[in-house]
């Protein structure tokens, strides 16, 4: 397990650049209606996580903990997760012949199998979220008051 150890403002820039890196992904792999719902609400998970973050990371400051853990194997499981959900993410709403998802742009002999595939999307997007939250609670959780020498 490889940890990083960062100040506070460095943390929350990584997790802003990560999150609007994220939006913009999820945006990019929809198309039709989905991608409308994703300009209207689909900020909501990372504002969320953000928030959050911002609010850990503000109660662990004023307990004197200022350096934050980036744990890149947690990391790795985060981004495979979210990459299967980005392939499985729908490219419309689904009421139309010629529905499909981001891995049917990719690998067009898929054709007429999103409705097959649309419960593992809500699944891998729900796990996805539930996953960045804990994340982000779990990293702000680890904080410490003095930067680590070695490897944690």
């Amino acid at each position: 397990m490889r940890v990083r150890y960062v100040g506070a403002e460095d943390f929350l820039k990584s997790l802003l650049l990560y999150f609007i890196a994220s939006y913009i992904a999820f945006f990019l792999t929809s198309g039709g209606w989905v991608a409308i719902m994703y300009v209207i609400a689909g900020w909501i998970p990372f504002v969320a996580s953000f928030v959050i973050a911002a609010i850990g990371v503000g109660i662990q400051h004023a307990r004197g903990k200022r350096w934050f853990p980036i744990d890149y194997s947690a990391v790795a499981v985060l981004i495979g997760v979210q990459i299967v959900a980005l392939l499985l993410n729908q490219a419309d709403n689904g009421d139309a012949p010629g529905s499909s998802f981001f891995l049917e742009r990719i690998v067009s002999s898929l054709r007429g199998t999103a409705v097959v595939f649309e419960p593992y999307f809500y699944l891998f997007f729900g796990a996805y979220v539930v996953l960045i939250v804990a994340f982000v609670v779990w990293l702000i959780s680890r904080a410490t008051v003095e930067k680590p020498t070695t490897k944690a």
